[in-house]
């Protein structure tokens, strides 16, 4: 028999289905009502919602419950928060319906319940339950049909050395945010994925061929490496389209060699960088690119103006904070350049290259 708990649980969850369905269904009207503001729409909403609930509370002869929580000061600062929260909710949907940004509305309900069941087991130390591993399972279907689309971009010479690596296990996010513990933000993020360069898949062909592989030189890791850095790009830009945030992470190849025991990557795969994917918390700015004078080149090569548009590029891009300062002093005109002269100013995966000898890779 189930115990008190488990039988309110049974009894609610058709509830909860029927509200998922309700607002699955919701941008089909929403759409139809665009001329309304969302804020007026959702005032509405909650004008016609309130002789409902008082009617359903009379029916269920609640009434006493209502006045006891009312009279209760925590209780009503507790309803004033989660009913301006749940506002704000309502508003930013009916926005991003409005506004045609239906799939970033959908991806974000879909990877909220992700990041709040990772933090109740980081946090509160909470247990799920095998129903609960299966609802978490089937929103990382979601993550992974957009690196579907990633190893669906092309590649050199059609040869898909490239893979990804969805990280869904606790313990292997765990041992892998410990190798970031100078970036906690990664922490923070629903979904982690690695993308690995792939030239064993190459080689076995060969061997299924009988084929002499002939390339075994820088070639083979740089193709490799350069198919894993297309994905990448191409599963940012589909993220970034569904109103995804996105952020990759290099500093998984300071340990390289750790990352690839985690993972059992093989000989001749290696990591190239981790993504962190999520909700942006804020609305996305474009940052300025060095201007196409320098970067843009008809015929040939050149370097004309070079200094003086890195110098105005320098205006655009101001920080907020200055790297190792402690080394270098503050500098009152810091900008792009100082901030990446300095980062590379310091020594940073002076091993990765006998990393890759030791995968198997030939760097001549």
């Amino acid at each position: 028999m189930p115990t008190g708990a488990e039988h309110s649980r049974i009894e609610g969850l058709p509830f909860i289905l029927g509200a998922h369905a309700f607002w699955g269904l919701m941008p089909l009207y929403l759409v139809l009502v665009k001329e309304v503001p969302p804020i007026e729409f959702v005032a509405w909403r909650i004008l016609f919602t309130l002789p409902l609930c008082l009617a359903i509370l009379a029916i269920r002869k609640q009434g006493a419950e209502i006045f006891r929580a009312l009279s209760d000061r925590r209780t009503i600062l507790a309803l004033l928060a989660s009913s301006a929260m749940i506002g704000i909710n309502w508003v930013l949907y009916v926005v991003a319906i409005q506004t045609d940004h239906v799939y970033a509305a959908s991806l974000g309900y879909y990877i909220l319940p992700l990041t709040m069941m990772l933090l109740g087991m980081l946090v509160l130390g909470e247990r799920m339950s095998t129903l609960q591993w299966g609802a978490v399972a089937l929103a990382a279907v979601g993550v992974a049909l957009l690196a579907a689309g990633a190893l669906a971009a092309p590649t050199k010479s059609d040869l898909q050395q490239r893979d990804i690596v969805l990280v869904t296990d606790v313990t292997l996010r765990a041992a892998l945010n410990a190798l970031l513990a100078d970036q906690s933000w990664t922490a923070k993020a629903p979904a982690l994925l690695v993308f690995c360069g792939n030239n064993r898949r190459q080689r076995r062909l060969h061997e299924l061929r009988g084929r002499p592989f002939a390339n075994d030189h820088l070639d083979a890791f740089f193709n490799a490496a350069v198919d894993a850095g297309i994905a990448l790009a191409s599963y940012v830009t589909a993220a970034e389209t569904m109103g995804l945030g996105c952020c990759p992470i290099s500093a998984l190849r300071n340990d390289a060699e750790e990352v690839s025991r985690l993972l059992g990557l093989p000989d001749h795969v290696f990591p190239l960088a981790g993504l962190a994917v999520g909700w942006p918390v804020r609305e996305a700015v474009v940052t300025p690119r060095l201007p196409l004078a320098v970067t843009l080149h008809e015929d040939r090569y050149g370097e004309e103006g070079l200094d003086t548009a890195i110098a105005d590029y320098d205006r655009q891009r101001p920080y907020d904070a200055q790297r190792y300062v402690e080394d270098f002093g503050e500098d009152p005109d810091y900008g792009w350049s100082e901030d990446k002269a300095r980062q590379y100013a310091k020594p940073e995966r002076a091993g990765f290259g006998a990393f890759v000898r030791r995968k198997g890779f030939c760097l001549d």
